[in-house]
């Protein structure tokens, strides 16, 4: 019973309601939300509002009703390229409530340099981008995209990072080799017309390579190896279209939209983030149209100024508005 009690918990991690006696609720995140101004003894904990409605009032409701509890997600600002760029969203005047900020630390390719890349390179500038974050109880991620264990690493200590995005090929190969101190985004495409995931789950690759030692004979314990094999565990899985981070949606709407979503359950600690397409406009209708609720939804082009690049306040707290308006029981 206390293994299952704990199993539980675990796989509940990301979040906890309390109800209180004015017909509202708070949830418990892992992630602060700095406009609020609450905090716990520094651990990083905050409170989200969320509605709680009774099908009769507190007055005459009976001992057998209970309250239904709807929440919304948390939300990730990606694509932040510049110091400026950051203290215009964290701490200007229109400052939203953002809960994560996404860095991309992948210049790009000779052929197509990456127009987002964060401050060019200049890691000292990357690091007070990180610092500021932490500072407004904003969580700050890496986002990585070819890059080996090493490479996430040492740029990870080197700016003080603490959460890495795993976006390509590359960064998700070397999910095997992180250290588990490193919490972890891992980016899975989908097949638009379908729904369906196109990118192996987390560890998926090492069940592979496993099997295929085993079929050759090379390690007859292969089949139940599961040490040498590496990490498998992330923290969330982010759904994107079928080219991550175009901006393209992960389920075409002549398809049947984002109700045909095929969203993987068991392979992430906190839960799934929604990418892929999203704006203001839309990301309420994204977030209720969903099989169920995404734990975080995740913007970039959306929230862009015209240059495509620089991120607009007034998009960001707009979107922020909306994806808290969005209700799913």
């Amino acid at each position: 019973m206390m293994m299952a009690a704990h199993l539980h918990f675990y796989n509940n991690a990301s979040s906890l309601r309390r109800p209180c006696n004015n017909s509202c609720a708070y949830r418990l995140s892992s992630h602060s939300r700095r406009s609020r101004g609450h905090s716990y003894h520094g651990h990083h904990t905050s409170l989200r509002r969320v509605v709680v409605s009774s099908s009769s009032s507190s007055s005459s409701s009976s001992s057998s009703s209970s309250p239904s509890v709807e929440s919304s997600p948390l939300v990730k600002i990606c694509g932040v390229s510049s110091l400026a760029c950051a203290s215009n969203i964290l701490e200007g005047p229109k400052s939203p409530n953002i809960d994560f900020m996404g860095m991309i630390l992948w210049p790009g390719t000779a052929d197509k340099p990456c127009k987002r890349y964060c401050a060019n390179g200049n890691m000292d500038e990357v690091a007070k981008m990180v610092d500021l974050a932490k500072q407004k109880d904003v969580t700050p991620v890496g986002v990585f995209v070819d890059e080996d264990a090493d490479t996430i690493m040492q740029v990870a200590n080197q700016v003080g990072l603490e959460w890495v995005q795993l976006h390509g090929d590359g960064a998700r190969a070397a999910l095997r080799k992180l250290p588990m101190k490193l919490k972890v985004i891992y980016v899975m495409a989908t097949d638009p017309q379908t729904g369906k995931l196109t990118t192996p789950k987390p560890g998926e690759d090492a069940v592979e390579d496993r099997k295929k030692s085993y079929d050759a004979g090379k390690n007859p314990m292969a089949a139940v190896d599961f040490i040498s094999a590496g990490r498998r565990v992330v923290d969330y899985v982010l759904i994107d279209g079928p080219s991550p981070g175009s901006g393209e949606s992960a389920v075409d709407a002549k398809s049947g939209g984002l109700a045909k979503l095929q969203v993987p359950r068991g392979c992430s600690r906190k839960g799934w983030i929604l990418a892929g397409g999203l704006a203001p406009d839309n990301v309420q209708t994204a977030i209720e149209t969903c099989p169920f609720m995404p734990n975080v939804v995740d913007v970039s082009s959306g929230v862009c100024t015209s240059d495509g690049i620089t991120k607009d306040a007034d998009k960001v707290s707009a979107f922020v508005s909306a994806a808290t308006n969005a209700m799913v029981a």
